[in-house]
């Protein structure tokens, strides 16, 4: 059965590399093209050539498309040059349009990081730490002309501990979203997966996780609000605090004092702490 993979940046291609080994992944749509400035330009270049030189390991034969194609009419016409029968996405940018995921017979399936159909939209570990829930999830489903929206496959919790970061948890979901994926793509190709719809008066949707939403505000947050939101933002640009107008990104937070290192001390709305930076 021969597979089309929509996927961009580290996560997509994560997956990628776990799945190429196993199935016919015959074309890989993910971000190629070089538009604008040189730091941008060398950041492509080298995308392009690290996906050909991993893709040339893993498999010969696979044609990389940028994801610019997907709403152009010539890439239905590519998909069924190359009989390609079921479609995966695994982070993926852009929306890919209704006339596409009706000209792949088998449909498209998505992997989600959350428990839909809650956490719906970009970013959900992140909003899932930062709200302190202690599970999140994984869904694969599929795809609809709607964000997240797709009919459900398989899901899967898996806890948050108080402890455990956006990085932890980034962690686990690369780990069970391959054994998810993999389950529904060999139950696809067998004819024996079965999906239920969504309860939509359920849904949730969260916006992505831009600066506003990771910056710390002691007169707002709590001390485990903003442990949560510093756990949830690290390696994603980071805590913000703003002191005395200048722009911190914050490693952590304690309720005593310090024993070394950079810290500030805030009192926030159950007492004081500092925030190690």
């Amino acid at each position: 059965m021969n597979l089309v993979f929509f996927g961009t940046n580290y996560d997509g291609s994560y997956f990628l590399q776990k799945l190429i080994k196993d199935f016919k992944i015959k074309i890989v749509v993910t971000d190629l093209i070089i538009n604008d400035s040189w730091g941008r330009f060398l950041k492509r270049w080298l995308l392009h050539k690290k996906l050909t030189e991993d893709i040339a390991r893993w498999r010969t034969g696979v044609v990389l498309i940028d994801q610019s194609y997907v709403t152009k009419n010539k890439f239905i016409k590519i998909l069924k040059e190359f009989n390609i029968r079921l479609g995966i996405v695994a982070t993926f940018g852009k929306i890919i349009p209704k006339d596409v995921i009706n000209s792949i017979p088998l449909g498209i399936i998505n992997l989600h990081p959350s428990l839909l159909p809650k956490y719906r939209g970009a970013n959900p570990i992140f909003w899932a730490i930062r709200n302190g829930e202690k599970e999140f999830g994984i869904t694969v489903h599929y795809l609809n002309e709607k964000i997240d929206a797709g009919d459900i496959i398989m899901q899967k919790k898996i806890p948050i501990e108080d402890h455990e970061t956006i990085i932890d948890c980034k962690k686990n979901f690369f780990k069970e979203g391959t054994i998810l994926l993999k389950k529904t793509i060999d139950m696809i190709a067998n004819g024996k997966a079965k999906s239920f719809p969504q309860k939509g008066d359920e849904s949730t949707y969260y916006p992505p996780a831009k600066e506003e939403y990771r910056t710390i505000y002691p007169k707002k947050h709590d001390y485990f609000q903003i442990k949560n939101i510093i756990r949830a933002s690290i390696g994603g640009g980071g805590a913000i605090f703003w002191h005395q107008g200048k722009r911190i990104l914050v490693k952590s937070i304690s309720k005593t004092l310090p024993k070394r290192g950079k810290f500030i001390k805030i009192q926030v709305k159950n007492g004081n702490c500092f925030l190690l930076y």
